[in-house]
């Protein structure tokens, strides 16, 4: 998977949660897993996104506009496979968002 397409993958799952997180910084996010090799970074990396919330179908279409936001146009979203600027308001059928 390209890189561009996994971080923006990772914003999509842990977007959410990451907006709870007021004031700390990515290295303070991260300092549990620094200097783990293997096993010790698989269990600090695992104990820190454990904790996250579960959306359904309907509340994840919400995220999308907010996490997905085109930077150049707040009406649209940028679609995860294409990259295309996209209407937010064109999910109603179902299969209009290149999501799944």
């Amino acid at each position: 998977m390209n890189n561009k397409y996994l971080l923006i993958l990772v914003t999509l799952l842990f977007g959410l949660t990451a907006k709870s997180q007021t004031t700390e910084t990515v290295d303070e996010y991260y300092s549990s897993a620094q200097d783990k090799t293997r096993n010790e970074l698989k269990a600090a990396l695992h104990a820190k996104i454990s904790v996250h919330t579960v959306l359904s179908y309907s509340q994840v279409w919400e995220a999308l506009k907010t996490t997905d936001q085109d930077p150049n146009n707040s009406d649209n979203v940028i679609l995860l496979y294409t990259g295309w600027s996209y209407p937010k308001t064109n999910n109603a059928s179902g299969n209009s968002l290149n999501t799944t």
